[in-house]
């Protein structure tokens, strides 16, 4: 009788194994199907992050004033002869001193488009 018991001990073990194992199994499934979701997330955070740098990129190349290109024959430096100012697009208040000098390309070109007073210190 020991040997059957003991067999049928085994066989309560063996079951109770394959269970666990049907528990791992199923566990292991979820996690790749969570693996799968973060990885999604993952790609789409990129996306996000990437659309934000062109953004922020854009934004940033609209606040310089030297992102608008200079057209051709502008001088590289002038000095203003008189203080300038304007309220610019987005509101705020651009204004440069009398004596100040710009080297910077964008920036010559829009003074000088606006009608800046200047002289020309570096063609």
């Amino acid at each position: 009788m020991a040997e059957a018991e003991q067999i049928a001990a085994d066989l309560e073990h063996s079951e109770q194994i394959a269970a666990k194992d049907a528990q791992i199994a199923a566990l292991q499934a979820e996690l790749n199907a969570r693996a799968e979701h973060v990885k999604a997330l993952d790609d789409a955070l990129a996306a996000a992050d990437a659309q934000i740098a062109a953004l922020q990129a854009a934004a940033r190349a609209a606040e310089k004033p030297d992102a608008v290109p200079a057209p051709a024959g502008t001088p590289s430096e002038i000095q203003l002869t008189a203080p300038y100012g304007f309220v610019d697009d987005a509101g705020r208040n651009r204004s440069w001193p009398a004596g100040m000098k710009i080297a910077s390309f964008g920036e010559v070109a829009m003074l000088i488009a606006r009608g800046a007073p200047h002289t020309v210190t570096r063609a």
